[in-house]
């Protein structure tokens, strides 16, 4: 009975002699494929940091090239608004020469020529027409339009001014017409 646990021990002991040195080879091939492994990824690193510079040069290409057609493109662009501008103003300040340069006589009489409106503020100015027809027969009030779309009205040494006609017409109504 003794030898037994006595070869218990020895094959023990034999596999214990075999373990490190599967462990040995293990270590072995693995700081072999570690290094082989590090070598590859070095190798792969420098050639992605390749291909990323090299798309970045060509964005940064593109890049310049695109903001180089914005720039002249605005530029042609701004020299055309300029141009228009100063077509523009040479038109207006011509137009007004004619204007007032221009004396027209009829039957001895002067013609004066000013220039139309725009639409919109005509049709403002047009606005108070009956309010300018309420007060057309009092000759104790005098009135007439303030700026371009404004209203004025002096009654009893006071002068009153609004910007609708709705408020001048309440105004009439009640202060200056009361039914």
């Amino acid at each position: 009975m003794s030898s037994k646990p006595r070869q218990k021990k020895a094959d023990s002991a034999n596999a214990s002699e075999l373990v490190p040195e599967r462990q040995s080879a293990k270590d072995e091939s693995s700081t072999i494929d570690g290094s082989a492994l590090m070598a590859a990824i070095k190798t792969l690193e420098a050639g992605i940091h390749q291909k990323f510079d090299a798309h970045a040069a060509e964005f940064r290409k593109e890049i310049l090239s695109l903001r180089e057609e914005m720039h002249n493109s605005m530029v042609a662009v701004t020299s055309d608004v300029k141009a228009h501008e100063e077509r523009l103003s040479s038109l207006e300040s011509a137009t007004s020469e004619w204007t007032t340069s221009l004396q027209l006589k009829f039957k001895d009489k002067n013609v004066h020529v000013f220039p139309d409106f725009p639409p919109e503020i005509a049709k403002k100015r047009a606005a108070y027409y009956d309010v300018k027809r309420l007060l057309r027969p009092r000759s104790d009030v005098k009135y007439g339009l303030r700026g371009l779309t404004g209203f004025r009205i002096t009654y009893n040494n006071s002068e009153h001014i609004f910007d609708s006609p709705a408020e001048a017409m309440a105004f009439v109504k009640h202060r200056i017409i009361p039914d």
